[in-house]
């Protein structure tokens, strides 16, 4: 059964928690995981994939956008489609970080970083499921109607309060 770990963090702002996000993902990364970030749409994940380039100055964590089909029809004129195919999926299947918004990545399962205002389908493949919380009335609103939805389906539960 997966296992849900929110982080509270003491901080108000968006950045705050795309910031932490960066830093669990830096540290699955580091023990080895591969990790799924679950956006509300494209152009969250576009923002997130920016941050995660400048994230620290020496360094960017290492990503992929979950729709690919731009990148495909760039490389169209250059190689066949099933060329395309067979290299956005070893991209997919190599790179450690996936942005997704609208279905779960197939290749994916290990941790997921929830930062959609909804639970994604497919939450339960996940090894483990991270809820990140900062004290602004909307996030608080959505992560406590995540942690009933966890709680009343008996998953277990863990809450780590964060200076």
């Amino acid at each position: 059964m997966t296992q849900i770990d929110f982080y509270v963090l003491t901080q108000t702002t968006a950045i705050a928690r795309l910031h932490y996000a960066c830093r669990l993902a830096e540290k699955g990364i580091n023990q080895g995981h591969r990790i799924a970030i679950a956006l509300d749409n494209e152009v969250q994940a576009q923002t997130l994939s920016d941050y995660l380039w400048s994230f620290k100055p020496e360094s960017f964590l290492p990503h992929i956008l979950q729709d690919n089909e731009p990148k495909q029809k760039a490389l169209q004129h250059t190689s066949t489609s099933t060329e395309n195919e067979v290299a956005i999926g070893d991209a997919k299947r190599q790179t450690p970080i996936a942005l997704i918004w609208s279905e779960d990545n197939e290749h994916y399962h290990d941790i997921l970083i929830n930062l959609s205002q909804k639970i994604p389908e497919g939450f339960s493949r996940y090894r483990r499921a991270f809820e990140i919380v900062v004290q602004e009335e909307d996030c608080l609103k959505i992560t406590r109607s995540h942690f009933q939805f966890y709680r009343e389906r008996g998953y277990p539960l863990k809450s780590h309060a964060l200076g």
